[in-house]
């Protein structure tokens, strides 16, 4: 494993961390597949529209993000209107140049939706980038762990699937990463893809925030949280940092609350390493990504110290059920409206991946 140092610009009695949600760049939506102006297209015809308003505010020591997709040229060999799904073109890569990541988490539910040749593409092309990827092996680090040593501190970062499909992590397995790495590290950051079964909610699962609780106890200094394609609370506890899901900050998802979401600033103090969080409320705008500025003024009201009394199991999973159902019944509803207009190999892969999804679910 290589320990990765870089010069940065900012102030030495501070490590700035800024971190986003979901990165999709490829097609997800149905609708998308029969849209000229869906996000890979986009990217093709111009890789820096879609972060040309907010790359600006990446500025900070780490710049993180979860990468939800595969990078590969395998996109330019489908015709038209039968691109693949979750897979944008080699171009992607000048989008996430040009935000300035530094750090990717590449390990949830679909990072071997297009095969490991793919992956193994994404991981190529952006550590020849100087891009650090999580979660899986790349030439920076062979077990899929990044260090990086800034202004004398050393800050580790673990990239996690919890999710049923792709790599799935074992809990035991996390707990004992946390062990091993915080006597090592002035700083661990942790990047969980987690709360399978729960997506759409705008709270995370009882079972997350025990599971949040307990990393923390055992070392983690921050988490950060990905998956639900919603903006969740960011929970202060032990004065260490949950954010528990930062949304999807680009995704072609069209529900109001999946095109809202934020980027998480953590300042530490180098002198005493205490952390003080804010977030940075974005939307998806006409093909672009902006700062949100309807929300400026209640979106620290995410950043919550729960409360400590008996949760609600009953009543969150039967919310969770409900909105996931009405979740399923749109998509539906979406793929009976394009029946008619996408081709029958399109089709298969569409059916394909949902029969996978209800085995997953189902065993």
């Amino acid at each position: 494993m290589n320990v990765v140092g870089e010069k940065l610009a900012s102030d030495d009695k501070i490590i700035k961390i800024q971190a986003v949600g979901d990165i999709m760049l490829g097609i997800c939506s149905l609708s998308s597949l029969i849209s000229d102006e869906n996000i890979p297209e986009s990217i093709i015809k111009n890789p820096y529209k879609i972060i040309s308003e907010i790359n600006e505010y990446f500025n900070g020591d780490i710049r993180f993000g979860n990468l939800e997709c595969s990078i590969s040229n395998t996109y330019h060999s489908y015709p038209d209107k039968m691109k693949p799904l979750m897979m944008p073109p080699p171009e992607a890569v000048d989008v996430l140049k040009n935000m300035n990541i530094n750090v990717l988490n590449i390990t949830n539910n679909h990072t071997f939706d297009n095969g490991f040749e793919s992956v193994n593409e994404t991981l190529v092309r952006l550590t020849d980038e100087g891009l650090r990827c999580v979660g899986l092996s790349n030439k920076y680090s062979e077990d899929g762990i990044c260090t990086l040593y800034i202004k004398n501190k050393l800050v580790t970062i673990l990239g996690y699937n919890l999710c049923e499909s792709g790599e799935t992590a074992v809990v035991e397995d996390v707990v004992c990463e946390i062990q091993k790495w915080k006597n090592n590290s002035d700083l661990l950051i942790l990047s969980l893809h987690w709360g399978d079964g729960f997506e759409h909610m705008d709270q995370p699962s009882p079972s997350q925030i025990e599971l949040a609780h307990m990393f923390v106890d055992e070392g983690a200094d921050i988490i950060l949280g990905h998956h639900s394609h919603t903006l969740q609370p960011v929970e202060i506890y032990r004065d260490k940092i949950i954010a528990y899901s930062l949304g999807n900050f680009i995704f072609d998802m069209e529900n109001k609350r999946n095109i809202e979401s934020a980027m998480l600033e953590v300042i530490v103090n180098l002198e005493d390493m205490r952390m003080e969080p804010r977030l940075i409320p974005t939307i998806q705008y006409e093909g672009s990504v902006i700062v949100d500025e309807l929300r400026l003024g209640s979106i620290e009201n995410k950043i919550t110290k729960f409360d400590q009394g008996q949760p609600n199991y009953n009543k969150y999973y039967k919310k969770s059920k409900k909105t996931n159902r009405q979740y399923k019944f749109n998509l539906i509803l979406d793929y009976i409206k394009i029946l008619n207009k996408i081709p029958i190999r399109t089709h298969k892969d569409i059916i394909t991946r949902w029969i996978n999804k209800i085995t997953i679910t189902t065993n």
